[in-house]
């Protein structure tokens, strides 16, 4: 993950999650609990989230990028865990978005979860993000084909009116970018 102001970038490996000036040469590693994965920066850029996950669960967590230690949001038993693919984003609105077999939007300050959206069965959600107008979601809906790479096809949701719709098929990632463009491979 690329901080919003694109000065830090935060990455898993060795079990956990690792941050990085771009103007410095070594990254250091930041106190997570358990096996964490999928970082996704605050608005702010002071702040990461993260996912852990152990065998009996897992957890939405969030920590400083200074350092410090890292604070439960939300917590999941296995079978809640196993429907959940992706920590995608966190919004303008102070919330983190969660994609999966649906779209759940969580505070970023604790609390349960709203699901926003229900996948279809066998879809799940990736790379959701919630734009400025506050009702519309940009994703991936997709699901692993039989050689075991993920294809999707980009979608614009509208939560006030639940309309759906495709704007492109046959994508392995996609990225709204503020300037409006969509990035996709």
């Amino acid at each position: 993950a690329l901080s919003p102001g694109a000065e830090t970038l935060a990455l898993t490996a060795d079990f956990g999650i690792w941050i990085r000036s771009l103007d410095e040469l070594e990254p250091r590693r930041l106190d997570t609990d358990g096996f964490a994965f999928n970082p996704v920066f605050s608005p702010d850029g002071q702040w990461l989230a993260h996912m852990t996950s152990s065998r009996t669960g897992g957890a939405l967590r969030k920590l400083r990028v200074g350092g410090g230690a890292s604070i439960a949001l939300v917590e999941w038993d296995a079978q809640a865990l196993s429907q959940i693919e992706q920590l995608s984003s966190w919004t303008h609105r102070d919330t983190i978005l969660v994609g999966g077999a649906s779209i759940q939007e969580i505070p970023a300050g604790g609390g349960p979860a709203t699901t926003l959206v229900e996948m279809e069965p066998g879809t799940d959600a990736v790379d959701v993000q919630l734009l400025g107008d506050d009702r519309t979601l940009v994703y991936l809906a997709g699901s692993y084909g039989p050689d075991d790479l993920w294809t999707g096809r980009v979608t614009v949701h509208d939560l006030d009116t639940v309309e759906r719709t495709v704007v492109v098929e046959g994508v392995q990632n996609a990225s709204y970018l503020p300037s409006g463009h969509l990035l996709f491979s």
